[in-house]
């Protein structure tokens, strides 16, 4: 029996070793399963964002390259509305100073009176943005910079053909011989400015500037309206209804008509009020002095229009991003192009 338990044992000791030995060899099957399974999904992930990577940089390519090749229409267009801040406020005051006069030189007093708000009107939306007219034009031109205070030479040769058209035109011969010698003045002293730039004929409180026409004009468009003449006949115009209703008791419709015309054509005549010393050529604003205004009007404008260049140039260079430095756009060859045809 002892013989027969020893060689149980030594079987069982020997499955033991074999089942040990057979837990510990590798598993059967492809040794590279994790690593090409771990590729692969690299490879997937890398194509997925490579793919977006790709797409971004030509959505960001497309759209620089859209707003490089317009760039030139759009900054001409900027340009334009920089411009329109004070051009288009400066026709629309120009625009009812003329029609007030017209009723000054008529001695139309009423009519005067009418107009006179909407004039205000103009006047007020001059004055409130001057500064701002002012500002626009120094940020548009950047004239400073362009124009420095000692280029004495760059300056001559910047305004004077400008200069000499405008003095050789036949349409500007009243002011100029009217009043000889004023727009060479206006000229020295321009090229001595600190601020060599447009604001000068057009914003700029200077003796040669639209700005002091206008403000020559209405001094005496306030005057004509505070006058104590003129006072006198506005308030009797006030008092119309009154007038009238004094006519009533005359004994027929046709007699009352005819008390009211009378009392029109004494209001209208100033009839009612002592002139003294008003002289109407005192308050009337001549033809001439439109042509000074329009003068340094189409003188800064003109200078100011030589800009334009400069502007759209710098508009475009504002547009190149990374695409347009790597590639090496060039925005002289497409602002030029532009200005070319338009």
């Amino acid at each position: 029996m002892a013989g027969t338990r020893t060689v149980r044992n030594r079987i069982s000791r020997s499955k033991r070793r074999k089942n040990r030995t057979s837990a510990a060899r590798p598993s059967t099957g492809n040794p590279y399963k994790n690593l090409i399974i771990t590729s692969v999904i690299t490879i997937l992930i890398g194509a997925v964002f490579g793919d977006l990577i790709v797409k971004k940089n030509i959505q960001t390519y497309n759209a620089q390259h859209t707003a490089f090749i317009s760039s030139p229409k759009d900054g001409d267009e900027a340009f334009a509305a920089a411009r329109a801040v004070y051009d288009t406020r400066l026709r629309e005051r120009r625009r009812q100073t003329q029609r007030i006069i017209k009723y000054i030189a008529d001695d139309s007093v009423s009519a005067f009176n009418d107009f006179y708000a909407v004039y205000n009107t103009a006047l007020t939306d001059w004055n409130n943005h001057h500064d701002a007219m002012a500002r626009e034009i120094l940020e548009t031109t950047k004239c400073e910079v362009r124009f420095p205070r000692d280029a004495s030479d760059a300056r001559k040769q910047a305004i004077d053909p400008h200069f000499n058209l405008f003095v050789s035109l036949d349409g500007f011969s009243p002011y100029l011989e009217a009043q000889p010698g004023k727009a060479e003045k206006a000229r020295e002293r321009f090229l001595k400015e600190s601020r060599f730039c447009p604001t000068y004929f057009l914003t700029k409180s200077s003796g040669h500037s639209v700005h002091s026409v206008f403000a020559s004009m209405h001094k005496r468009i306030y005057n004509y309206r505070e006058h104590d003449y003129t006072e006198c006949r506005l308030r009797h115009r006030r008092n119309i209804q009154a007038y009238y209703q004094s006519c009533l008791g005359a004994e027929s419709p046709s007699l009352q008509t005819e008390c009211m015309r009378r009392f029109d054509q004494k209001i209208a005549a100033g009839s009612f009020c002592d002139k003294g010393e008003f002289k109407i050529g005192d308050f009337t604003i001549k033809d001439v002095e439109f042509n000074e205004l329009d003068f340094y009007w189409g003188l800064g404008d003109r200078f100011f229009k030589t800009f334009r260049r400069e502007f759209i140039l710098d508009y475009c260079q504002g547009q190149i991003g990374f695409w347009g430095n790597a590639l090496g756009w060039n925005c002289n060859v497409v602002v030029d192009d532009y200005l070319d045809k338009n």
